[in-house]
């Protein structure tokens, strides 16, 4: 029986991506790139994407897509050492989430509720760049009560090296994550969190801010960071460099001793880092170069970045070759139509020039 290493906590959905136009965005009120919880004026557009003759199923979720991907970057050296906790709907869909995510390697902890049916995903690509509007249904009735007393949870938990949590998270149970990061400072592992989306700082900062005290790793995009730099009224929100040191020295909780590392990536342009990992300097990393027409979708490429960081990172390697698994697993994504990695991975640790 394989150990797990790594057990990442988020919202399991069903993704549902197809190729549309800017007119559908605009007639959802949809801002392109962007990601949102669904309200009612949603709905519709479900059954719209679903009707679109390239639809294409698959598991979603972002710490989903990060395990996944993750276990994918682990599948020769390690197989079967990820492990995913999120609540799904007793249905068909549900079923497919569960087959799918076990034929991943990865180990599907679910809740399963009958209150409500699976949460799904609109993955909706114009101009290979993607819009996501999430349904969260059965998932946001996950209970704290199944972390704490499941068997097969309190197993993983035991053996898992970094607990690993996407921001949407932040909406569906804080206490969790409270109690992820508080067992991660307990037992001396790691507690890494993404912060997803610009709308979760804006209207979840008490929560997340609180969360985000017993995070040594913390990742995000651009835009993340500066709606968190303008949310702490920060001096030069848009300036990467100022931004991920200010975000390095948000309060951490007591006890702490290790100090946090703070991962802002900026689509093809550069990979910004600072923090303890770097002894505090502002440290750029460039990305794979990738030509227009290799690129079909940047859905998950965030996600897939983290999993790469993190593939390396339950091995011992450093910094740089950490960030290059990242960006090697973002580059593989973005290839492909959803949050999928076929093949088998070809990323070597041993060709990274240290900077």
């Amino acid at each position: 029986m394989s150990t797990i290493d790594y057990l990442g906590i988020g919202n399991p959905l069903l993704d549902i991506t197809a190729h549309t136009t800017d007119e559908v965005l605009k007639e959802f009120e949809l801002e392109k790139g962007t990601a949102i919880l669904a309200d009612p004026k949603h709905m519709p557009l479900y059954p719209r994407v679903q009707a679109s003759p390239d639809v294409v199923y698959c598991p979603g979720g972002s710490s989903m897509n990060t395990a996944r991907a993750l276990q994918w970057m682990l599948s020769i050296s390690h197989p079967n050492s990820t492990a995913f906790v999120g609540c799904i709907g007793k249905d068909e869909s549900g079923k497919i989430l569960r087959k799918a995510v076990t034929d991943s390697g990865v180990k599907p902890l679910f809740l399963e509720t009958d209150e409500r049916p699976t949460g799904r995903c609109a993955a909706l690509i114009v101009d290979k760049e993607r819009t996501l509007v999430t349904s969260l249904a059965a998932a946001e009735l996950y209970k704290v009560d199944h972390l704490r007393t499941n068997p097969d949870v309190q197993q993983a938990l035991a053996s898992a090296k970094v607990f690993y949590s996407e921001g949407f998270f932040t909406t569906v149970s804080p206490e969790a994550l409270i109690d992820l990061g508080k067992r991660a400072l307990a037992e001396g592992k790691h507690f890494m969190f993404n912060i997803s989306a610009p709308f979760l700082p804006n209207f979840f900062w008490n929560d997340m801010s609180k969360i985000i005290e017993y995070v040594d790793f913390l990742f995000c995009n651009e835009t993340e960071a500066a709606t968190v730099a303008k949310k702490m009224q920060w001096a030069d929100p848009e300036n990467l460099d100022v931004t991920v040191q200010n975000m390095c020295s948000l309060p951490r909780a007591e006890g702490c001793k290790v100090g946090r590392t703070v991962v802002i990536t900026h689509g093809a342009k550069e990979t910004v880092v600072c923090g303890a990992a770097t002894d505090g300097k502002v440290r750029h990393f460039s990305p794979i170069k990738c030509s227009a027409d290799q690129v079909k979708d940047t859905n998950g490429a965030g996600d897939c970045f983290v999993a790469g960081f993190i593939s390396q990172f339950l091995q011992g390697a450093d910094l740089d070759t950490c960030i290059a698994a990242g960006h090697y697993c973002a580059w593989k994504v973005i290839q492909e139509v959803g949050c999928k990695l076929t093949g088998k991975p070809e990323f070597d640790p041993a060709s990274v020039a240290k900077k």
